[in-house]
Parts: C-alpha cells; sequence; structure tokens
C-alpha cells in the first residue's frame, strides 16, 4: 500500500492513525506520497519529516500544486514491487 496524504495542517495525524490500522491488519506500507507539497513551507517539511518519524514509514515523493505528473526515482518505483 502506498498512503497519499495532503501535506497541510492536521495531515500528520490522519497519516499516521491511516499507517497504524494498516500495519495492525498485517497490511504492509510501502511509503508515503504527500499531495500539494510546498517544500518552501517550514510547516509542511516538518510535516514530511514527522510522518516519517513517527511512522517509521518513508515519504517516496511530494507533489507540488497542480503537478502533472510525480517526481520519483525509478529505482524506487522498482523496489516497491518486491
Amino acid at each position: 500500500v502506498l498512503v497519499i496524504s495532503n501535506a497541510a495542517l492536521g495531515s500528520i495525524n490522519n497519516c499516521v492513525l491511516t499507517i497504524s490500522y494498516l500495519k495492525q491488519k498485517n497490511i504492509p506500507v510501502r511509503g508515503i506520497i504527500l499531495n500539494n507539497y510546498d517544500g518552501n513551507n517550514f510547516m509542511q517539511a516538518d510535516n514530511k519529516r514527522m510522518m516519517e518519524e513517527i511512522t517509521a514509514v518513508p515519504v517516496l515523493a511530494c507533489v507540488p500544486p497542480n503537478a502533472s505528473e510525480l517526481d520519483i526515482d525509478v529505482e524506487v518505483l522498482k523496489g516497491l514491487y518486491k
């Protein structure tokens, strides 16, 4: 499973609860993708760091607002299919 989360205020709680539930059900979580991510926004950068720290699940990609493509390394994508 990939968890897609908004990067805005309140997203840490939603993301952590979702991943916690998935782990309780023994559903493997491969990563997190942050939507509407602004790398210049301190709060969103901190949200990213906290999500990774609390869940032990990596953020694989950060999608800026209005993006039409997912900027993610091909090797990372391949690694999701193990």
